[in-house]
């Protein structure tokens, strides 16, 4: 697996902690390289592109968000290397589920941006109103693949 991050941007580093945490001590997987992408298109490329150069052998990549993942299959398939790359994004972006209703991506977690500005604005409500609130609060996410793509709208968001 590779990893592709962001350090400087907590969002991307908590994924990447998270999912890292999640396949410890499972011997199936094995991340074999990780470097810091930009969260962007054109910053991942050029990153992937450069892991390619060092022929470093892997069949996953996990990218720190949407575009960090479609960078790295634009690298992928520029070196005509994507066959058998499983790709994984992190947002159920657009226009990755657009690329993923194609068959040129394997899957992204998705949250709902409805959801998040619910809560959020529930409970700052609640806070402002004195009641006491999680200091902490975690919503659901789900995997959106090819075989789950219909559940969803491809261009707009949860």
């Amino acid at each position: 697996i590779i990893i592709l991050d962001n350090p400087i941007q907590m969002s991307i580093t908590y994924r990447s902690q998270g999912f890292t945490d999640a396949i410890a001590g499972n011997e199936n997987y094995r991340v074999v390289y990780r470097h810091a992408a930009g969260g962007e298109i054109e910053v991942s490329s050029k990153v992937m592109e450069e892991i390619l150069r060092k022929n470093i052998d892997f069949d996953v990549i996990l990218g720190g968000n949407d575009p960090t993942a479609l960078g790295a299959l634009a690298a992928l398939q520029q070196a005509k290397r994507e066959e058998g790359i499983l790709i994984y994004g992190i947002d159920g972006s657009p226009d990755f589920k657009a690329i993923l209703d194609m068959g040129y991506v394997t899957g992204t977690s998705a949250q709902s941006p409805k959801s998040i500005g619910r809560v959020a604005a529930e409970t700052a409500y609640r806070y402002l109103a004195g009641e006491p609130v999680d200091k902490y609060i975690s919503l659901p996410s789900t995997l959106i693949t090819k075989d789950s793509l219909d559940n969803y709208e491809i261009d707009g968001w949860q």
